[in-house]
């Protein structure tokens, strides 16, 4: 993911299935970055399992550190030709792949090989590129181009999508088109690419009744509007910083959320405001949470974190209960924020021991706080969100 020049943001997901009793996944997406472009592939290598493992992991791999290198697509083509082991059965020894970069003018180009057409969209309708087939010893690449825009999505997957269902619930397997308007549906309620990709492949898990016939991917991209979240959790190790770390929270873009009581003590004495707790809506498990004016959210801290990290976890799961999210409680609404809505998350970490929740004479990075604090971090990772750690 890198953001472009007018504050909008490339939000790269992608989800998979492995083909059924199969370990490892024939596809592979590798994502590489340069100081002028994101490169996303999707490889699916020549059968399954750990062969199909290896080529696609091999393509991706050597195919993204080329064009972040700066090789063009045939220097990247000969390498791959050179470097792929042969089936000795299939006598072949190819993945099959789709890349595509986006550049930071806002250009785009894309290399298909074989996977099922992409799919772009614009104002949630199929958008015209620029198109030409290529020959490469025999061989056929096509190669797109266009500019992208804010609302744009770029979708790519491998067959597994477009042959779920066949010989159960679909004779001849979900084809392009199908896709393509589940695809438009699912654009226009979500605006996270994540939401997206997983539902694609939810629903390739449903139509192949959860027994995928082949590895089974679907990348999504989607250009949208940054949005940051600001998350201020733990009181600092000096309250000579109280001050600092609200005045920080405050001056900062997007969505202001603070966790943890003591917390939101200091920013209630800084920003000399009432802490109102909502006690209309009662959950068994998760604290109540609370507003003080001129904040999105309050939530109690280490028991709302870890629920909400379990909401996470579950979250990229197969077939999660969107329901969830929409729950009134205060681990709903942080996770909701997190998953739907977030793309950069700023933490301000107050490194201050709170007896209540460790040993003192444990150091500050044992603190249960401390601790469940970056859990939510990785997990936030796993969204593919950017994320910056501000120590105090």
């Amino acid at each position: 993911m890198k953001k472009m020049n007018d504050n909008s943001f490339i939000d790269i997901a992608f989800d998979s299935l492995n083909k059924f009793k199969e370990e490892l996944c024939g596809d592979h997406v590798e994502i590489a970055k340069n100081d002028y472009s994101t490169i996303i592939v999707l490889s699916d290598g020549l059968g399954s399992g750990v062969k199909a493992n290896i080529l696609s992991t091999l393509t991706s791999n050597i195919a993204s550190t080329m064009l972040r290198l700066g090789s063009d697509i045939f220097e990247v083509l000969e390498t791959l030709e050179k470097t792929l082991p042969v089936c000795k059965v299939r006598e072949l020894a190819y993945s099959t792949f789709t890349i595509i970069q986006l550049f930071n003018d806002n250009s785009v180009y894309i290399v298909e090989f074989d996977n099922p057409k992409i799919v772009y969209l614009r104002n949630n309708e199929i958008h015209k590129m620029n198109t030409k087939q290529i020959s490469f010893k025999g061989k056929t690449i096509i190669e797109s181009s266009t500019t992208y825009q804010k609302g744009d999505l770029i979708s790519a997957f491998s067959d597994g999508v477009v042959h779920t269902g066949i010989g159960k619930y679909i004779y001849l397997g979900w084809q392009w088109d199908e896709v393509v308007k589940v695809l438009k549906t699912t654009n226009k309620k979500n605006k996270n690419a994540k939401s997206i990709s997983k539902e694609v492949i939810d629903i390739c898990n449903v139509f192949s009744d959860y027994e995928p016939g082949d590895d089974t991917t679907c990348v999504v991209i989607k250009i949208r509007d940054e949005e940051p979240v600001n998350i201020f959790s733990g009181p600092p190790k000096s309250k000579s910083l109280d001050e600092v770390i609200v005045k920080d929270l405050m001056s900062l873009r997007g969505k202001k959320i603070v966790c943890g009581g003591t917390a939101a003590n200091i920013c209630s004495r800084i920003l000399n405001k009432e802490i109102i707790t909502d006690i209309t809506n009662l959950d068994p498990v998760v604290p109540p949470y609370a507003k003080i004016e001129g904040l999105d959210l309050v939530t109690e801290g280490v028991l709302t974190i870890n629920e909400t990290i379990k909401i996470i976890e579950d979250f990229l799961e197969p077939n999660f209960d969107e329901t969830i999210l929409y729950r009134n409680n205060g681990a709903s609404l942080l996770a909701k924020v997190l998953i739907k809505e977030c793309t950069h998350l700023n933490v301000l970490l107050g490194n201050a021991i709170n007896p209540a929740h460790q040993n003192p004479f444990f150091p500050d990075e044992l603190s249960i706080k401390w601790k469940s604090t970056n859990a939510l971090i990785d997990a936030v990772k796993k969204l593919g969100k950017e994320i910056r750690v501000m120590n105090y």
